[in-house]
């Protein structure tokens, strides 16, 4: 992977920093402005190998039918990524109020750079099961099953990572292995830290049960219940993270409201200690770097208490109807706990020199106050946490009816709600809570709650038979519409601004009671979607009222059809004609749907959600105008 080769970088530019490759260049300047570059084409090669052995035994003995089986899986993750490794530029208006003109006079309000990631992540998913269907009575049948599946965490093949300790750091207590390390810092080879950095978890056992019961024996009706615990293995993209560690990549993020030079941003504006530290001599621990850690007690794996039952009732020769209830409940999410966030108190902001603002946000984080010689190594200090939680609860309604006079049916309709503390997203890079001391703030819906989902598809062909010319040239047509309709996805409204001083940048505004955070001044050609007035920045050292996923995007509605028919001009040729349109009734699906959400059938992006920006609130993108295609297709 990479940007195009006749790309170029920041020395080609006359900016005095270290590149490490020739073809990689990333520059932001916020709206409204422009990009160049991006981390998904940034130099990289990326590799994934899997190897998977497993076996199944089945023994049937009267009313019993027995499984029994074992697999064992050995997959690693290597990779070659130099996200930041050529540096990336960001321009926010923090010196003439204007971003354009921020970039026109290279003032910069951030600059991140690192050196090559290189995690060679390997990890064993070794799995046994039992289970038994026991047909009990002619009407009744259950299913019992019990699965190991103990969770391994992955491991860096060339042991990459790093922990961290509280009570080494307040004792003072160095790495025997990197002994310049800053104090707290463990790794791979010190006393207690193993090549996972946390513990496994073996006694993971997932039992489940089911029944199925035919109430009168006409098989016409079938009622069943269900329910289980189920575990998740270790993610080897989360695991990758710890690699990124100092000394290994030294990602250094600089962020500040003081203006920092475009020609020369390691020492102009900034001034960092010793000017740029890339690329490093030996073992380097540059100040305020991000960390990334594993709690060194045994990480709990991700468990899901699944329960459902569903009735399902044949009505007549061809209409089938089912009605059912799905529930869950997730334990230990993996989310992104801040341990060292900037304090905001009378009493440090008196001690700092330059008080309390996003100045001093380094010098007022919490291990900085407590061992100023050993806190400057830590900025970001985040632990994968894993207790979050989550639970779920669906209705799902569907009727079907089968081939019928030339029609089939089939419709669905299903409620859901989804609350969580926070959803996991697979890659762990920062904090993922607004308030470090008060997790439950962030409590809300799911990412992915869409509290209402319809669909309903018909495929009918023509009833126009005989052998006349019209029945020829107008039977055997197949007509076949599709409609889906969704509720709005939930969307989470930022500030843009660290207003609350901790350094997390995850601040939500204050919602203004009464006002509706929703507008309909449609009168633009950029809808404004959102009330800007409904919204205003929480006070300095402070977090606002406004949860998290509480406001929803525009409903979206669509509508496909087509139409077919085969042809038959000979015993072994036949045409197939085909028109399709899809959003047959062109309507509009504004899209307000955060970027990333990922969604399976919406559409993302399109929608600023933080308050700072100049867009804050509008659409500035649909879907899919009405699309018509025709094809032709012959067979012989």
């Amino acid at each position: 992977r990479g940007p195009n080769p006749q790309f170029f970088n920041a020395h080609a530019l006359g900016i005095n920093m270290t590149t490490l490759v020739p073809d990689d260049f990333r520059l932001s300047v916020s709206n409204p402005g422009f990009s160049v570059g991006c981390g998904t084409c940034s130099p990289a090669h990326l590799n994934v190998n899997t190897f998977q052995f497993a076996d199944d035994v089945d023994v049937i003995r009267g009313k019993h039918h027995f499984g029994f089986g074992a697999e064992y899986i050995r997959t690693q993750n290597n990779l070659l990524t130099g996200y930041l490794q050529n540096g990336s530029f960001s321009f926010n208006g923090v010196g003439t109020n204007d971003s354009m003109l921020d970039f026109l006079t290279g003032t910069m309000s951030g600059f991140s750079q690192s050196l090559p990631q290189q995690p060679t992540i390997r990890m064993s998913i070794p799995a046994l099961y039992a289970q038994d269907t026991f047909h009990a009575a002619a009407r009744l049948t259950v299913n019992a099953g019990l699965r190991w599946e103990p969770m391994l965490w992955p491991q860096d093949l060339h042991h990459r990572g790093a922990s961290f300790s509280m009570a080494n750091f307040a004792a003072g207590i160095h790495s025997q292995v990197y002994p310049n390390a800053p104090a707290g810092a463990l790794y791979y080879g010190d006393k207690g830290i193993n090549a996972s950095f946390t513990q496994d978890r073996k006694a993971t056992f997932s039992p489940r049960l089911g029944l199925a019961w035919d109430p009168k024996g006409d098989g016409r009706q079938t009622l069943r219940v269900g329910g289980g615990i189920m575990y998740d293995v270790g993610q080897l993209y989360t695991a990758q993270r710890l690699t990124s560690d100092p000394p290994f990549v030294n990602e250094i993020d600089l962020t500040t409201s003081n203006p920092l030079g475009f020609s020369n941003p390691w020492t102009t504006g900034y001034n960092y200690p010793g000017g740029n530290p890339f690329p490093p001599q030996g073992a380097y621990f540059p100040q305020y770097a991000l960390w990334i850690v594993l709690p060194q007690t045994a990480l709990h794996p991700t468990s899901l208490y699944q329960w459902n039952a569903s009735y399902q009732r044949q009505i007549g020769a061809n209409l089938l109807a089912t009605a059912t209830y799905m529930g869950n409940k997730t334990s230990h999410i993996y989310t992104g706990q801040e341990l060292n966030p900037a304090v905001y108190n009378p009493a440090v902001c008196a001690a700092t020199k330059g008080g309390c603002s996003t100045k001093t946000t380094n010098q007022r984080k919490v291990l900085n106050i407590m061992n100023p010689s050993q806190g400057q190594y830590f900025g970001n200090l985040d632990l994968i946490d894993d207790g979050a939680n989550a639970n779920y609860n669906a209705l799902l309604v569907s009727i079907q009816e089968r081939l019928n006079r030339g029609v089939t049916f089939l419709a669905n309709y299903t409620w859901s709600h989804c609350i969580s503390d926070q959803d996991f997203g697979g890659d762990i890079g920062g904090p993922g809570f607004m308030n470090p001391y008060n997790l439950r703030q962030d409590r809300g819906d799911c990412n992915f709650d869409i509290r209402h989902i319809f669909n309903a598809s018909v495929v009918a062909t023509s009833p126009v038979k005989g052998k006349a010319f019209w029945s020829h040239l107008l039977g055997n047509w197949q007509v076949a519409p599709i409609i889906r309709a969704l509720s709005g996805v939930p969307l989470t409204v930022t500030t843009g601004t660290d207003a609350s001083l901790t350094g997390v940048n995850l601040d939500r505004p204050n919602y203004v009671a009464g006002a509706n955070p929703y507008t309909t001044n449609w009168g633009s050609n950029i809808p404004q979607y959102l009330n800007p007035a409904a919204f205003v920045p929480n006070t300095p050292g402070t977090y606002g009222n406004l949860g998290r996923d509480v406001l929803r995007g525009p409903a979206q509605l669509q509508f496909d059809v087509s139409v077919s028919r085969i042809f038959g001009i000979h015993e072994s040729t036949r045409l197939e004609v085909r028109a399709e349109a899809f959003n047959v009734i062109n309507h509009t699906n504004f899209i307000a749907a955060a970027t990333g959400t990922g969604i399976p059938g919406i559409s993302t992006g399109g929608i600023s959600l933080s308050r700072s920006s100049s867009t804050f609130g509008q659409i500035t993108s649909a879907g899919d105008p009405r699309i018509l295609q025709f094809a032709m297709k012959l067979y012989f």
